[in-house]
């Protein structure tokens, strides 16, 4: 937890300097960013291979993707077809969330909003929580079904010289079986990983 607060901290350092420009219908003014930072922008988006390190110690592999091919046609978004559910049920049940079942959980896919450069080596971005969808989910716990949703951000950085991006993720907003639980957010994990291929 303190590495990632630690990272986190360091995440808002360097965005604190940054301006950043709205991504509107997904182009970035080069009128007013340069050609070198719609390059970059260009460049972010394809397939990330990741990993992450889960609240019980283990590693997860996790895909993630920056595409402009979106199920609502908003521009460029994040996708996670395999969300990590597991470090939002370990905030829930915190020593024995291993053992649910029949774990169901919604494609992630949040836009993009804005994206900054600190320098021509670095490329910054932030989603839009306002168009971001619900990610629902269902587990089974002791025979007994249960349903909730969680409103989750991500905030990036993106290395331009090779290709490596880490995602910080925030669940921003907790349900479950219509009850709040918000005293249990935000819920802070991050992913990092090398892209693999582009993306349309």
């Amino acid at each position: 937890m303190k590495k990632i607060q630690t990272l986190l901290l360091t995440l808002c350092l360097l965005m604190a300097g940054i301006e950043f420009s709205s991504c509107s219908s997904d182009t970035v003014n080069t009128d007013t960013w340069g050609s070198g930072v719609a390059a970059m922008f260009q460049n972010m988006k394809g397939n990330y291979s990741c990993y992450l390190d889960m609240p019980d110690n283990t590693r997860k592999s996790l895909n993630i993707a920056i595409s402009d091919v979106t199920k609502n046609s908003y521009g460029t978004a994040v996708q996670v077809v395999d969300f990590p559910i597991d470090v939002i049920l370990s905030k829930l049940y915190p020593n024995d969330y291993q053992y649910v079942s029949s774990v169901n959980v919604d494609t992630y896919e949040s836009p993009i909003d804005s994206v900054g450069a600190s320098s021509s080596a670095f490329l910054l971005f932030k989603t839009n929580n306002d168009y971001t969808e619900n990610l629902n989910f269902s587990f089974v716990r002791d025979g007994v079904s249960h349903q909730g949703w969680a409103k989750v951000s991500v905030q990036g950085v993106y290395t331009y010289t090779n290709n490596n991006m880490t995602f910080y993720f925030s669940v921003n907003d907790l349900v479950l079986d219509d009850q709040d639980k918000s005293n249990l957010t935000p819920i802070l994990f991050q992913a990092e990983g090398t892209k693999t291929s582009s993306t349309k």
